[in-house]
């Protein structure tokens, strides 16, 4: 962050953030609303972490998307919009994850990433040149297990893979510190919006106050697979 250097301008509106592949968050409002989503709901989702689901699975290229955030994404490959068509017309729960090479095209199953996370697509909108613009809420962690289909699309048998959230003075002295250094970022980026700040001050969980602060840095896609792959709220921070 020290290469940051530039102060933003306090005259300055909010601006549309530079498009990374689709890593951007651009709405800190409807991240900072998944507070309701995250209590009682993502209860009743663990009453059983072990259970085993099998859902479809869609291939990102060079991103990342973390649970308990809320980002847009683009497809364009015809087996993509036919899952998304399909997903649509269900409950909208798909499980996301990387491809270990964002330039190979039809990626299969040794082409991903074992963890990823479990998302709902909320809103789905078709462009002029064919594809698809949506917003996906991350809900959860998960692993791959097995993949059963691959044609017309990949689906897996996974499994939730919930974090380790440690209740220790540590991590109270962690997070203030990464909410700390968070709003000073904030403050010297300018296309970063003060509302995400707000956004930050409302999170109560240390594992949402990692990944809201990790969809907004500039981070190589690999540094955001490994730190979804860590297993410990601690060693996130």
């Amino acid at each position: 962050m020290t290469d940051q250097t530039e102060k933003k301008p306090r005259t300055s509106r909010r601006k549309k953030v530079e498009e990374q592949d689709t890593t951007v968050i651009e709405l800190p409002a409807a991240t900072a609303d998944l507070a309701p989503l995250n209590s009682d709901a993502e209860n009743r989702e663990r009453t059983d972490e072990n259970e085993v689901l099998e859902l479809p699975v869609l291939p990102l290229r060079g991103t990342v998307v973390f649970p308990l955030t809320v980002v847009p994404l683009a497809a364009a490959q015809p087996r993509s919009l036919r899952l998304i068509d399909e997903v649509m017309s269900g409950d909208r729960t798909v499980a996301l994850v990387m491809q270990k090479d964002a330039e190979l095209e039809g990626a299969g199953p040794d082409d991903v990433y074992d963890v990823g996370t479990i998302s709902t697509i909320h809103q789905m909108m078709r462009v002029p040149d064919g594809t698809v613009r949506l917003a996906v809420q991350g809900n959860e962690r998960m692993r791959v297990l097995e993949f059963i289909q691959e044609e017309p699309y990949l689906m897996a048998r996974v499994q939730r893979a919930p974090e380790v959230i440690e209740e220790s003075v540590e991590v109270e002295a962690l997070t203030r510190n990464t909410l700390e250094l968070f709003q000073r970022l904030v403050s010297l980026v300018a296309h970063m919006p003060d509302e995400l700040v707000t956004a930050a001050l409302n999170v109560d969980d240390p594992r949402h106050l990692v990944y809201l602060v990790a969809t907004n840095l500039r981070m190589d896609a690999e540094e955001r697979q490994h730190l979804l792959e860590i297993d410990s709220v601690r060693d996130k921070l």
